[in-house]
């Protein structure tokens, strides 16, 4: 295995049947995915879910956005002028402006 830079990226998403699905997709893009949808499912505490996510958002060089919804993530992202990737469907980018 050759120890090339991959950067972290957060995968947002709103289904856990697709999440793998999305990994294995960043995975083949050379990032290494982090996606804590389900470590938020167990959160009941809406203050605590934007916490968790602004420090795991700080770990990540980029957030990758799949599936439409309103999500937190994106507004902390966009406070941090990071790059934001969204994939409305069948893994197909969109660029936003």
């Amino acid at each position: 295995m050759t120890k090339t830079f991959r950067p972290i990226v957060y995968l947002c998403n709103s289904g856990t049947s697709d999440t793998e699905e999305y990994c294995r997709f960043a995975l083949a893009q050379g990032q290494i995915p982090l996606s804590p949808l389900s470590l938020m499912a167990a959160v009941q505490d809406e203050e605590l879910k934007t916490h968790i996510s602004s420090v795991l958002l700080g770990k990540c060089n980029e957030l990758w956005v799949f599936g439409e919804g309103k999500y937190t993530e994106i507004e902390i992202a966009k406070r941090r002028r990071m790059p934001i990737r969204y994939f409305p469907t069948a893994l197909k980018e969109v660029f936003h402006a």
